[in-house]
């Protein structure tokens, strides 16, 4: 509603310990809209309420909607001005919520630094009290009313009967093929390659069907994308989804989500060929935002893991909120440590993440701290930011294998320390074992979305091809005379930045793997592009699935050889000249830069066959490592 020349809502200031709980109501001037009315409750004495979690927008300046609103407490009242998705979600909120609501937007007078600094950290705790979240996905759209009621059909068997009329309405096939695909989730962890034929076998509907497209639109939601959400929905006891005018319980939704995408059904797709990769990434993504809701988070120091892999992806608007979305999965005797400060100056954010992790290392055991590292490593370096010290509105994904290696766990003394005497330093014992000497770069490519084009698919087939023969010549000229540690070493830098084991790989078991995928590449070049359209479809995405996994690994990664005659590969910031270095206590090696009797920065993680595997240990002794200066 327009709020013309009327006067914006005083908001009245909250006393310490107080909340604002809403009510709405059908609005008294037009029963299409609603009215507000607020009132101030201590949260020690509030009534159950429930609260909301929804995605404010991506535009950080919306067009603003206004209506009315009275505060019971104070009898005043006046216009609110409200964003267009919160305005979608007013109606089907007053229908779905019982009693009072919690809404952050409304709740908290958002135009105040103070209360927002005061209400933020205290936001966990009303998720975790509230009676009920409600989970606002959007208006109906892309055919989410048919994707609910599916779900409803599946989840729901009391509720089918008043379904499956609206189902019907899309696609009167479509009911006589649901008990199929309720079969085909009981076995969701069967590999399966859905084409056609295989969903006829199946009764199941083929891939032109609206139903694939409404589930995997359903799934993709801004809303599961954003890191708000993540803590609002980790910290409820009971949660609700409302899309449109459309209900299901979240246990039921997340459930039925989890085996649509093991089963890959989500992924059934009629599309053309050249925007196949863009939406198995966004199936990907989409997938880990699912699997992550449903993942508990750890206790001890895995918990900053589990929040790292979390944040990687996930979005906010201002990015102090990389750390204040988080803070209600804190432990509880952390919460206080760091303050919700909002500042207009531009890096303000910095010192935000630099204290979120001195925190985080006074609170961690030290053999935690390798979580922090790699992400320092990965995600780049503003100005006047510690190397120690990740900058989480830049992660990249970084897919580390677990158990890659046990350096220097078992070497010297476990030590680490912060060192306020100086500009965010921190000591840690370390001892110099190699250095880098040739360093080979990122591998670029087309990019994914056109990478299913034939000539696209052909060059960055090429490329790849061609990057890869550089890095075995590399480790041949490094490594000569022993072939058979050559090539396992190399296979093993291969695979060692992704979570996937090297036999699992497509087309990575085989030592002799290289020459295949040439030959692959001659075989389609041979034919030309009259020959790679003509293929059939499943070996053309064999191939391009191939790729997408060589790209996968290697991304923000370089492959190197050292002064000691290894070879090894390590996050973008590896160069020549740096040392490489073992940690006391941690897995992992380093490479650093500068002096390390002065002041030392981490610019890489790295992995090098032999190091990983104890192999240290016979480098070093106890009494070589130092203590190392990070700067």
């Amino acid at each position: 509603m327009d709020a013309g020349t009327s006067a914006t809502f005083p908001y009245d200031t909250l006393p310490d310990g107080a909340i604002r709980l809403l009510e709405i109501t059908r609005s008294r001037d037009d029963p299409a809209s609603v009215d507000l009315i607020l009132e101030t409750i201590f949260l020690n004495a509030a009534p159950a309420f429930n609260c909301l979690s929804y995605v404010w927008g991506s535009n950080p300046d919306p067009p603003l909607y206004h209506v009315a609103c009275t505060d019971r407490t104070t009898s005043t009242h006046g216009w609110l001005p409200v964003a267009p998705n919160l305005l979608g979600a007013l109606p089907w909120l007053r229908v779905h919520s019982s009693g009072p609501i919690w809404i952050d937007a409304i709740c908290i007078n958002q135009a105040d630094a103070d209360e927002k600094s005061c209400q933020i950290p205290i936001m966990g705790e009303l998720y975790s009290k509230a009676k009920q979240v409600l989970v606002w996905l959007g208006p109906a759209a892309d055919a989410s009313d048919l994707g609910l009621n599916v779900l409803t059909w599946l989840g729901c068997p009391d509720r089918r009967q008043d379904v499956e009329p609206s189902i019907a309405a899309y696609d009167d096939q479509l009911t006589g093929q649901l008990p199929a695909i309720a079969s085909t989730l009981q076995r969701s962890r069967e590999s399966t390659q859905w084409h056609d034929s295989e969903l006829a076998r199946r009764g199941l509907p083929n891939r032109r069907s609206a139903v694939w497209s409404a589930l995997r639109s359903l799934y993709a939601r801004e809303w599961f994308n954003r890191l708000w959400t993540f803590q609002e929905l980790k910290l409820a006891r009971n949660a609700v989804v409302l899309c449109g005018s459309h209900s299901l319980d979240w246990a039921i939704f997340l459930d039925l989500g989890l085996k649509l995408y093991d089963s890959s059904l989500v992924a059934v797709i009629s599309a053309p060929a050249s925007s196949i990769i863009s939406t198995v990434d966004d199936l990907k993504l989409s997938a880990q935002n699912l699997y992550a809701l449903a993942r508990p988070i750890g206790a001890g120091g895995s918990f900053l893991i589990d929040m790292i892999q979390c944040s990687i992806g996930r979005q906010c608007l201002v990015k102090e909120d990389r750390v204040y979305a988080l803070l209600g999965l804190l432990p509880h005797e952390l919460q206080h440590k760091i303050p919700a400060v909002y500042n207009q100056e531009s890096d303000h954010y910095l010192g935000v993440y630099v204290q979120f992790m001195e925190v985080m290392i006074e609170y961690l055991p030290w053999e935690s701290m390798d979580t922090i590292l790699l992400a320092a490593t990965v995600s780049g370096r503003p100005p006047g930011m510690p190397s120690w010290c990740p900058d989480w509105s830049a992660m990249h994904h970084s897919n580390p294998r677990e158990g890659t290696g046990d350096a220097g766990s078992s070497l010297g003394e476990a030590f680490h320390q912060l060192d306020s005497t100086r500009d965010h330093s921190l000591l840690v014992l370390g001892a110099s074992i190699d250095a880098v000497k040739d360093v080979l770069g990122d591998l670029t490519w087309h990019r994914e979305s056109e990478i299913m084009q034939p000539a696209n698919a052909l060059g960055s087939l090429s490329t790849i091809l061609a990057w890869m023969n550089r890095c075995w010549a590399m480790t041949e000229q490094t490594m000569p005379g022993d072939r058979v540690r050559c090539l396992s070493d190399f296979w093993c830098t291969m695979a060692a930045v992704t979570s996937l084991e090297v036999d699992s790989i497509p087309n990575f078991a085989d030592p002799a793997a290289l020459p295949l995928l040439n030959a692959l590449l001659e075989s389609v070049r041979g034919g030309g592009l009259v020959n790679w359209v003509a293929m059939p479809a499943m070996r053309r995405q064999t191939i391009t699935s191939a790729i997408g996994v060589i790209i996968g690994l290697w991304v923000n990664k370089v492959f190197f050889t050292t002064t000691r005659g290894r070879i090894g590969c390590g996050t973008v910031g590896a160069q020549a000249g740096h040392g490489i270095f073992v940690l006391s206590g941690q897995p992992a090696v380093y490479c650093l830069r500068g002096d390390p009797e002065q002041s030392s920065i981490f610019t890489s993680r790295a992995f090098v066959p032999g190091l990983m595997n104890g192999e240290a240990s016979g480098l070093v002794q106890p009494e070589d490592f130092k203590m190392l200066r990070i700067g």
